[in-house]
């Protein structure tokens, strides 16, 4: 997907004892805020770029990944949100309650930063009633704010 002479080019600025640099900016806060808000026209299209990169991933393998995935009951009442290697077991999950009729679903999130409410709401079904946000981590000195639901 990437040519081999652009990840040459990247990594080649990538910082080394061999070739010592500084780099960074330093602002005062009159104009830190500033500069942060001019980034956001660039976080906002993360979105679309990611997307395009999974589009591009599943022409050359054939798997098909969406920065938000939904998977269940097109109808569901009840959906669990997650991500990461908990996707799997609930797949599992899911399969198992609606082969007993529960109208229940799951949305995968593959994209985590920046965050796209926009983009989940559109994969939720408008029939959902209820939802469980789940993570699963295990991390030395872990606070609730390291979650998925931060």
């Amino acid at each position: 997907m990437m040519p081999q002479a652009a990840i040459a080019a990247h990594r080649a600025r990538a910082l080394s004892p061999e070739r010592p640099v500084v780099r960074g900016t330093s602002a005062n806060p009159d104009t830190y805020f500033q500069s942060r808000e001019a980034a956001n026209p660039w976080y906002a299209q993360t979105y679309r770029h990611v997307s395009e990169a999974m589009t591009q991933f599943a022409a050359l393998t054939g798997r098909q990944y969406q920065p938000f995935e939904y998977y269940g009951h097109p109808d569901a009442e009840r959906v669990a949100i997650l991500m990461g290697s908990a996707i799997g077991t609930c797949e599992e999950v899911i399969d198992a309650l609606l082969a007993r009729g529960e109208k229940v679903g799951m949305v995968k999130v593959r994209l985590f930063r920046p965050f796209s409410a926009m983009h989940l709401l559109e994969v939720l079904p408008a029939s959902v009633q209820k939802i469980a946000v789940l993570d699963r981590t295990k991390e030395p000195a872990r606070r609730p704010s390291r979650c998925i639901w931060t």
